[in-house]
């Protein structure tokens, strides 16, 4: 399992981009952050020019699910789609929180004790708060990452061999 909540890989399609693009607008709707009930096409979001942003469609739509960034460039007679897949930026904020929180704590633990607070339990307080975090947004993102590959190659018809991870 990878470790960090982003996935960069690139789509090869036989279409020009602008046939790719259509085929996006085709099952993509417009953007519905806190749906109770999902719409029927796919993904959720924007397309501007040869660049889209989405999400996926799911029952209990809500703002922390992957956000999808892609780009489409015509190389020759074929079309390269570059994606990233990445959580929110909140999650890295509260992840960063937590760690910041810890860092603060050991501090002041050395600051008070000396030396002998690193034997002190109460000095690793943060790190569980931090690990568990951690394990359930990469537990939530890489699954959600991996059918998100799955459901852009079959939307844009997209042969198995050509995908590309980075």
């Amino acid at each position: 399992m990878k470790m960090l909540w982003f996935s960069r890989f690139s789509l090869w399609s036989s279409e020009i981009p602008e046939a790719a693009i259509g085929r996006l607008k085709d099952n993509m709707g417009p953007r519905h952050p806190f749906a109770l009930i999902p719409t029927e096409k796919p993904l959720e979001g924007t397309i501007h020019d040869l660049n889209f942003r989405a999400i996926r469609t799911r029952l209990l739509n809500n703002f922390l699910r992957p956000q999808i960034i892609g780009e489409l460039t015509q190389v020759g007679s074929r079309t390269r789609i570059d994606v990233l897949i990445r959580l929110p930026w909140i999650l890295l904020l509260i992840q960063l929180a937590l760690l910041a929180w810890g860092v603060v704590r050991i501090i002041t633990s050395l600051l008070k004790g000396g030396p002998m607070a690193f034997t002190e339990p109460s000095t690793y307080v943060f790190i569980f708060p931090a690990a568990v975090f951690y394990a359930m947004m990469s537990l939530y993102f890489w699954p959600d990452a991996l059918a998100t590959r799955k459901i852009l190659a079959s939307l844009l018809e997209i042969e198995p061999g050509d995908t590309e991870l980075k």
